[in-house]
């Protein structure tokens, strides 16, 4: 096993789902990658459009970035892991904190 894809969400079990990941990756020695998909609600009112000049998509975008750089900024606290690299493919947001490259 070389990854272990970590799936996020804003919920307030994120941070323990990603401890227990953290610790099964540094038992294995892998790398942790951490994935939150970021997507647009279909009932979303269309006065949100006109709230800000930046899309709504780049709001949830960074704001998902964000949840992932603090989530593994804690993690990393407590582990050997390094800084995340980013990542936006698909209208998603990771960020993976590594223990090696490969």
């Amino acid at each position: 096993m070389k990854r272990i894809l970590v799936a996020l969400d804003a919920s307030p079990r994120a941070p323990s789902v990603l401890a227990a990941a953290a610790h099964l990756a540094e038992l294995t020695n892998t790398t942790l990658v951490l994935y939150r998909a970021v997507g647009v609600p279909p009932d979303l009112p269309k006065e949100i459009f006109k709230m800000t000049d930046r899309s709504v998509e780049e709001v949830l975008m960074n704001n998902a970035l964000a949840d992932l750089e603090r989530l593994a900024k804690d993690i990393r606290k407590h582990t050997s892991r390094r800084s995340p690299r980013r990542s936006r493919r698909h209208g998603t947001a990771s960020a993976a904190p590594r223990a090696s490259t490969s």
